[in-house]
């Protein structure tokens, strides 16, 4: 107890030397306020609803619905540079479990050409060509009628692309590629069993995966009929594919089936992997593994009466602490630190403190931070974070103190925070934080750009922010949004963008462009040459004076200069000229020109 109350009174103490600033949006911030446009796909009230599959390094690739099917089309974040890719199929598919990915500059994904079902296909780096990786689910059968193997659950593992599918006969299985037919292989066989006459198959299915690379393991959720649905690990073979330990005695299942809430499994790979489970003895609560049964254990009963519903595990500081939303059973989502070299969890302290129905959501690490919206019912809705040293949440933004500020689709590009958010005196606009400040960045009170769920929905392509969401001004439909200019341009592209005054596709200084591309400016100083002439330093050269004119006597033997006619430079024809030089009349004398 005493402990707790000395670190509040530390939290009270630092709370007035954190520079909390409330921003009103009064003036435009620098270079002017950012405008908006929309690409309207499929006007009308349903609008086309696009879903992200992936960014290359100049396009970010996704999928409208148009016409009844998910068309591909491509951005480079611009209205005129969206466009349909070239190519009326495949479709991509959204069906079915987390189905896209980028992988060596190509985007993957699970689409259909209406002939070899729903299979995995990829996007060539320029976006001009879309092939067929390979068909892999050869043939039909009752559960399957359309012979589509539903690629997903893709992770980049020791160089090559992971993911699952489902396979005739033989249940959802892990596969790799390296993009090439041949390189696209199936890695594990489990579920085939010896019986009298032939093979008997039994289905094992992999319900979820995530990459770990503290353990450099592959984590899976599969089931089969004999010991249920467990947590699984391999290290890319068949032989390495094996379960972890049985934490639900038996052939009960230790996890509830895919898509029934929340972040099961950890996304964080740098960190330690947690996830949630049930041992039978208690109930659905936070468990973590380093891979081996022994090490793979609960953290904490938090709910005693029932499921923690504990999900959105995250980590900061290279996996030292990591935070994660359960519940006690009061409906009151609240969070929770655990740390690295520590077995259990406790809860965060916030004021006013979590209750029936409050939420937390988005949780973005940020500056050794962790930054995430806090939400009371019929209350306040703001940017929060946490450093995970004195086990305290701090308030980062007050928006719309009389209101719900509803900050959305919390995104990190070149250390900032952006994200869309209700203002007080505003409507829903683009707002960005340093970690403390925080600058509203647009003026569209007319639009309404809708909700955006998801965390790091706010995608930067070249300096502007591209998202998907729905707009007041058409009926609300989702469509994709473009922000324009709220980067600021790249210096070294070669492409001229104010306030660039130069760019010369490099960042080095002394060749007439600056490394922060502005022009170089030398001084006026001027040298008068020997011949009476001046010559002024060169902006392309370092600032240093252009040489002078040659001549005869400068002890310089030109081309031009025949022994026979300047042998002071050239000397006697068949010899040079060695003797001394007099450099006081070669050098001239410095003068200053000042410009008029």
């Amino acid at each position: 107890m005493i402990c707790d109350l000395f670190r509040r009174a530390l939290i009270a103490a630092l709370i007035v030397c954190v520079p909390i600033q409330p921003c009103f949006g009064d003036e435009p911030p620098f270079g002017g306020w950012k405008t908006v446009s929309t690409v309207d796909i499929h006007p009308g009230p349903i609008g086309s609803d696009p879903r992200y599959l992936g960014q290359t390094e100049l396009s970010l690739y996704f999928a409208p619905m148009e016409s009844g099917s998910r068309t591909i089309w491509r951005t480079d974040g611009t209205v005129t540079g969206t466009s349909r890719v070239s190519f009326a199929q495949p479709f991509f598919d959204s069906t079915r479990v987390p189905n896209s990915t980028v992988f060596r500059g190509e985007v993957y994904f699970a689409g259909t050409d209406g002939v070899s079902g729903v299979e995995l296909w990829k996007i060539s780096p320029g976006g001009d060509l879309v092939a067929l990786v390979l068909d892999i689910f050869q043939g039909y059968s009752s559960s399957n009628p359309d012979g589509s193997s539903y690629p997903g659950h893709f992770n980049v593992f020791n160089n090559e692309l992971y993911f699952t599918a489902d396979v005739f006969n033989a249940g959802r299985q892990l596969w790799k590629t390296d993009g090439t037919i041949n390189g696209t292989v199936q890695v594990t066989s489990i579920g085939l069993l010896s019986g009298p006459g032939s093979p008997q198959l039994y289905i094992w299915d992999i319900w979820e995966m995530v990459r770990n690379d503290e353990s450099n393991l592959l984590f899976l959720i599969a089931s089969d009929p004999f010991v249920g649905a467990e947590l699984w690990k391999s290290d890319g073979t068949d032989a390495g594919t094996v379960m972890v330990k049985n934490i639900n005695p038996g052939s009960a299942y230790a996890f509830t089936p895919p898509f029934s809430g929340g972040t099961k499994l950890s996304s964080d790979p740098s960190g330690p992997f947690y996830f949630r489970a049930t041992d039978g003895e208690h109930d659905f609560e936070p468990w973590t593994s380093d891979g081996t049964e022994q090490g793979t254990m609960m953290i904490e009963d938090i709910n005693l009466n029932g499921n923690s519903k504990a999900s959105e595990f995250t980590s900061i500081n290279s996996g030292f602490h990591t935070f994660f939303i359960a519940e006690r059973g009061d409906l009151a989502f609240r969070m929770f630190q655990t740390s690295r070299f520590s077995i259990g969890a406790y809860e965060i302290y916030l004021n006013p403190a979590p209750m029936f129905g409050s939420s937390i959501r988005q949780l973005v690490p940020f500056e050794n931070s962790l930054y995430f919206v806090y939400s009371l019912v019929g209350g306040q809705s703001e940017v929060w974070f946490t450093d995970g040293l004195l086990g305290e949440g701090l308030q980062v933004t007050n928006l719309n103190p009389n209101g719900m500020a509803k900050p959305q689709g919390l995104s990190l590009h070149d250390g900032q925070l952006y994200f869309l958010a209700h203002g007080e005196t505003s409507g829903q606009e683009l707002w960005k934080c340093d970690g403390f400040v925080t600058t509203r960045l647009t003026d569209q009170t007319a639009v309404h750009w809708g909700a955006l769920d998801e965390k790091n929905s706010l995608y930067r392509v070249g300096r502007n922010l591209v998202f998907f969401g729905p707009f007041v001004s058409f009926t609300h439909h989702r469509e994709v949004g473009i922000i324009h200019d709220v980067f600021p341009p790249t210096c070294g592209d070669g492409i001229v963008e104010a306030p660039e005054e130069c760019d010369d596709g490099n960042t080095f200084d002394g060749d007439g462009c600056q490394s922060y591309c502005l022009l170089t400016r030398c001084s006026m100083e001027a040298l008068i040459c020997p011949d009476g002439s001046t010559v002024g330093r060169n902006p392309y050269n370092h600032c240093s004076f252009d040489p002078c004119p040659s001549f005869c006597g400068d002890g310089i033997c030109q081309s031009s200069e025949q022994c026979s006619i300047c042998n002071t430079d050239c000397g006697s024809c068949g010899g040079s000229y060695t003797g001394p030089l007099d450099h006081s009349t070669i050098r001239g004398n410095k003068l200053r020109l000042w410009a008029r």
